[in-house]
This record gives structure tokens, C-alpha cells and sequence, in this order.
């Protein structure tokens, strides 16, 4: 039984992951005092032995500059999804739309495969965004002048 990251997901699920967890909790007045007590738990890792060791496996020849692709010529399919948040602002005299979006996108990177049996059972596995190769996308219908995107090959 193989498993991928994010137990056979999209990685762009796995980009909205974090590896560690922030505990925050507040405490209430003590006495007259009136003191509050913050307490902020660190981010805390949890690896075990198996998920440092895939960990290690999957990224240590992994490049972020290469198409997840088995080979070169091929495509690379890519799920691309737009969700309309908010409205801000209406500028009709100049023609703009002022507005909050949220992107998805969705591949599979076929350098992140692993088979669970291998690695203890490990069906799922969080990894830091910037190991992982990631989609350049540009804004091509920006408003203002002030506002250029750009994407230099090499």
C-alpha cells in the first residue's frame, strides 16, 4: 500500500499544513490583583523516527526548481481554482475592482511517493511550503500602473 503526501491528497493541501503547533491559552484574574497570566506554549515537532527518516528520503536529492514530472516532456497537470472573498471597493471612474480572492491549485508531485510499509505505517506527511516545488503564478490583469508582474526565464 503506497502512500503519498497527504494520505494520497492534492499537495497544495499540504502547503496549507504547518509542521509545528502554537499553543496559546489564557489564564483569568488571580485575586485582587487582578494579574492575567499568558501562557504561549513553542511550536512543538511532532517526528517520530519513521517520519524523520522518510522526511530525509523524500528531500534530500528533492529539487524546488524542477517540474514534479517523471519525465521532462511531460505535462503537468494542474488544477486551478478562484473563489471571490470580498468586494472591497468599486472604482468605476477608473475601472477597477478592488478584491480579496483565494487561490487553489492542485498537482500531484510524483517525487513525493513513498510505500507506508517501508516507513512504519506513515500514510501522511507534513512538509515545510518552501521544500516543495510550487507553481509560478502571475497576476495578468492587475490594475494601476504601479503594479507589474514579471517572470525572468533563465
Amino acid at each position: 500500500d503506497g502512500g503519498t503526501v497527504g494520505a494520497g491528497g492534492p499537495m497544495a493541501d499540504l502547503l496549507l499544513m504547518s509542521s509545528a503547533r502554537m499553543v496559546l491559552a489564557l489564564a483569568g484574574t488571580l485575586g485582587r490583583l487582578g494579574w492575567m497570566w499568558l501562557l504561549v506554549a513553542v511550536p512543538v515537532v511532532n517526528a517520530g523516527y519513521h517520519e524523520k527518516r522518510l522526511l530525509h528520503n523524500l528531500l534530500d536529492n528533492y529539487n524546488v526548481l524542477e517540474r514534479p514530472v517523471v519525465n521532462e516532456s511531460d505535462p503537468l497537470q494542474l488544477s486551478f481554482g478562484l473563489t471571490l472573498m470580498q468586494i472591497i471597493d468599486v472604482d468605476e471612474k477608473n475601472q477597477l475592482l478592488i478584491t480579496n480572492i483565494w487561490l487553489k491549485l492542485e498537482w500531484n508531485d510524483m517525487n513525493v511517493r513513498w510505500n507506508s510499509t517501508e516507513y512504519g505505517g506513515v500514510r501522511d506527511l507534513r512538509i515545510p511550503p518552501h521544500r516543495l516545488w510550487k507553481p509560478d503564478v502571475l497576476m495578468y490583469n492587475r490594475g494601476g500602473a504601479h503594479q507589474k508582474s514579471t517572470l525572468e526565464s533563465d
